[in-house]
C-alpha cells in the first residue's frame, strides 16, 4: 500500500519547483509507504508516491512503465487478478519487468485503454500519466476503498491519497465547508458526496475515471454498485448458500496473497469470524503457500456488556490462531483522541473507530502488515437489526402480508429493542437542532442534507447505505487507520464479484425467519461456530461509549467551557447543558452521539482550520 500525490500546472510558469512541491507533499504521507519513494517530472507535471511494500519488496520498481516507456505509473492498492490479467496479457504480446500487480494495470490500459478499469478486482487508486497524449489519468476502485482526494484552481491541480498533503504548500486557506459540517452535527453523516468537510477540496468518487489535459478535464463513472434485487423468491436459497459460500472463499483465498505477514481483524462477529474461518479451512489445504498460523487482533473491554472476547475466543481456539488482544479505556482514548482526529483529517461519527485504531497499532507493533478485515457484509448482506423493520414493512407494501406477520413474529426481540429508539429520534433531532447557532441552522435546515437517510423499501436502503449512507464512511476509518501505522487492510466482503452476486439474490434470502444475513449464515455451516454463525447480538469494533461520557464529563466539560472554535456551528451552553443532563439523569443515544460529534469537530477545527474563531 502507498501514498500518491502529484502536482499539473496550466500556465507556463517555470519558476516554480514542481518537483520540490510534490516531494513535500509526499513527506506529509510517508506513514502510508515507509519503504521506498519515487518521483517524475515532465513539462507541466510532477508525480509522487510513498511505498509501502506488499508484493515484489525490491527498491526502485516504480514509476511502473510499459515496454515503450509511454505510460508511467504511481499506485495505491491492490489488482487481486492480477495473475489472470499478467498471462491474458502476455499472451497478447505484453512483457512484464515485474512481479508486482501494478505492471497488469500499465499493460491493461495500453491494450484497453479506460475500459480495463472495471476488470480489475482489488482496491486502488492510482495516476497514470500518458506521456505521448500528456494526459494524467486518476482512477479509483469500484467501492472507492482507497482515497482519492484532488484541488482545482485556475492555475494548479493537485491530488493526493491524504488531505494534509494537498494544505501543506500553503496555496489555499483551510476553510470547513457549512454545508457538509450541517449534515454531520444534524445526521452524522460523513462522506456522503464528491465535497469534503474542506472548502474545495473534492474526493474523487469510487467507481470514477478523471482524465486531464492541456485541453480536458473530465471525471466519468465506470462502475456503480447493481440495484438490489427486490425479488421475494419461495426456492433456491440453498444453491444461492453454496454458490456464495464459493465466492466468499475465493475472495479471502486471493486477499492471502502477499510477500509480507498477513493477520485478520477479530471482533467476535459473524464477518471477521467468517473470514478467520476460512483463512483456517484455506492454510489446511494449502499449508504450503499458506502456512503458519493466523495472527488475530482484538479490541477487549472486560466486564462490560458490549465485550466479545468469549467469542473471539472460540474462533482463535476453532482455528488455532493466535489472539493478540488490546484493552482500550476512557482515559487510553481521551489521550489519543487529538491523533486519531489528526489521523482521519475529517470529523467521524463517534468513538467506535477508536477500537479499530488500537487494533491497527496492535498489528503494526507485531509486525504484521497486512489485515483482513471485514467492511461490507453488514451493508450488502442486511446485517445491521434495523434492517428488519424495512423488510417487514417492504413485504406489507408488497401485500404479503401473512409472510410480513411471520416476520414480525419470529422478530419481535429485535423489533422491541428498536421501537424505543425510533420512537425517540424525531424528539432527539429537535433537541440537536435548538443547540446549533441560530444563523448556521437557518442557512442550512431547508439545504436537503438530510438527517434521516430514509427509503421507501429495504432494496434502496441497502443500496444507499453501500453507496452513501454508512459505508464510505466507514472505509475512510479503516483507511486513514491502517496506513496510520503502515498497515495495508484487504476486505474481502467487497470483492465486486461478490457484491453483484449478492445484489441479484431475492431480499428473503437476506432476512428470513428473523435472522439478519440468512443466506451468509447457510453458506457458513460447516465453517463457522454454530455460537457465532446463529448469534442474535451484534456489537461489531465498538467502544462503551455511554460508560466513557460518564467518565470523560470532566475532561469534555472543561474543554467546551472554552473558547470554542466551532461557536460559528453549535452554541456552548447548549451542549454544557447537554452534556449536564447526560450525566445527570442521561440522554438519547441520538443526543449522546451528538455530543461526540461536537467534541470532534471542535478539535479538528483546532487542528485543521487555524484562522477559525
Amino acid at each position: 500500500m502507498c501514498g500518491i500525490a502529484g502536482i499539473v500546472t496550466f500556465n507556463d510558469d517555470r519558476s516554480v519547483d514542481h518537483r520540490r512541491l510534490v516531494e513535500l507533499m509526499c513527506n506529509t504521507i510517508r506513514h502510508r509507504g515507509p519503504d521506498d519513494e519515487a518521483y517524475f517530472t515532465d513539462k507541466s507535471l510532477s508525480l509522487g508516491m510513498t511505498r509501502l511494500a506488499i508484493l515484489d519488496l525490491r527498491k526502485g520498481l516504480y514509476p511502473i512503465s510499459n515496454e515503450k516507456d509511454t505510460l508511467c505509473l504511481f499506485y495505491n492498492g491492490e489488482i487481486y487478478n492480477h495473475h489472470e490479467l499478467t498471462d491474458e496479457l502476455s499472451g497478447l504480446g505484453h512483457t512484464f519487468r515485474t512481479k508486482t500487480d501494478a505492471e497488469a494495470i500499465v499493460h491493461a490500459y495500453e491494450e484497453w485503454g479506460e475500459s480495463c478499469f472495471v476488470r480489475f478486482n482489488g482496491m486502488w487508486a492510482f495516476a497514470l500519466y500518458d506521456k505521448e497524449k500528456t494526459k494524467l489519468i486518476l482512477a479509483r476502485d469500484h467501492f472507492g476503498i482507497k482515497p482519492l482526494y484532488f484541488l482545482k484552481t485556475n492555475d494548479l491541480f493537485l491530488f493526493s491519497s491524504e488531505i494534509r498533503a494537498l494544505l501543506c504548500l500553503g496555496l489555499i486557506k483551510a476553510e470547513p465547508n457549512e454545508r457538509i459540517v450541517y449534515t454531520y452535527l444534524t445526521g452524522g453523516f460523513v462522506d456522503l458526496e464528491e465535497e469534503t468537510f474542506f472548502r474545495g477540496i473534492r474526493r474523487l468518487m469510487p467507481g470514477s475515471c478523471l482524465a486531464i489535459s492541456n485541453d480536458e478535464f473530465r471525471i466519468h463513472e465506470f462502475w456503480r454498485m447493481p440495484s438490489i434485487s427486490r425479488t421475494i423468491s419461495p426456492d433456491g436459497m440453498d444453491t444461492a448458500a453454496s454458490e456464495l459460500r464459493d465466492v466468499f472463499v475465493d475472495s479471502v483465498r486471493r486477499r492471502l496473497v502477499s510477500d509480507v505477514p498477513v493477520g485478520s481483524c477479530l471482533s467476535g462477529g459473524l464477518d471477521s469470524s467468517a473470514i478467520a474461518c476460512v483463512i483456517s479451512r484455506l492454510k489446511e489445504e494449502d499449508k504450503e503457500s499458506i502456512g503458519g498460523k493466523l495472527q488475530a487482533f482484538f479490541a477487549a473491554y472486560p466486564d462490560d456488556s458490549i465485550d466479545e472476547s468469549n467469542y473471539a475466543t472460540l474462533v482463535v481456539s476453532e482455528t488455532e490462531s493466535v489472539m493478540h488482544s488490546v484493552f482500550p479505556t476512557s482515559a487510553d482514548f481521551w489521550k489519543d483522541f487529538p491523533e486519531l482526529v489528526s489521523t482521519q483529517e475529517e470529523p467521524f461519527g463517534g468513538t467506535n473507530i477508536y477500537s479499530q485504531w488500537r487494533v491497527m497499532q496492535l498489528a503494526r507493533t507485531n509486525g504484521v502488515t497486512v489485515l483482513l478485515d471485514g467492511q461490507g457484509g453488514d451493508e450488502l448482506l442486511a446485517g445491521y437489526h434495523e434492517y428488519v423493520g424495512f423488510y417487514i414493512l417492504s413485504l406489507i407494501k408488497r401485500h404479503r402480508i401473512i409472510l410480513a406477520l411471520s416476520e414480525t413474529i419470529r422478530s419481535l426481540d429485535i423489533l422491541i429493542k428498536l421501537l424505543p429508539d425510533v420512537l425517540i429520534q424525531r424528539s432527539s433531532m429537535r433537541k440537536i437542532t435548538t443547540t446549533l447557532n441560530e444563523a448556521f441552522a437557518v442557512k442550512f435546515s431547508g439545504s436537503g442534507a438530510g438527517r434521516f437517510r430514509g427509503a421507501p423499501d429495504l432494496s434502496s436502503l441497502l443500496w444507499n447505505d453501500t453507496e452513501k449512507f454508512i459505508l464510505p464512511g466507514l472505509l475512510r476509518y479503516e483507511d486513514k487507520s491502517s496506513m496510520h501505522f503502515s498497515i495495508e487492510t484487504r476486505l474481502p466482503f467487497l470483492d465486486p464479484r461478490l457484491a453483484e452476486y449478492v445484489a441479484s439474490i431475492p431480499l428473503n434470502f437476506k432476512i428470513r425467519d428473523g435472522w439478519t444475513k440468512s443466506i451468509f449464515r447457510e453458506a457458513m455451516r460447516d465453517i463457522l461456530p454454530n455460537e457465532i454463525r446463529l448469534r442474535r447480538g451484534k456489537v461489531a469494533f465498538a467502544t462503551p461509549k455511554h460508560r466513557w461520557l460518564m467518565e470523560l464529563s470532566g475532561e469534555m466539560q472543561s474543554l467546551f467551557s472554552s473558547e470554542l472554535k466551532s461557536s460559528r456551528f453549535v452554541k456552548k451552553q447548549g451542549i454544557l447543558e447537554l452534556l449536564r443532563t447526560a450525566t445527570e439523569r442521561g440522554v438519547s443515544r441520538w443526543e449522546m452521539e451528538f455530543l461526540w460529534r461536537c467534541l470532534n469537530l471542535e478539535l479538528w477545527m483546532r487542528q485543521f482550520i487555524p484562522s477559525a474563531s
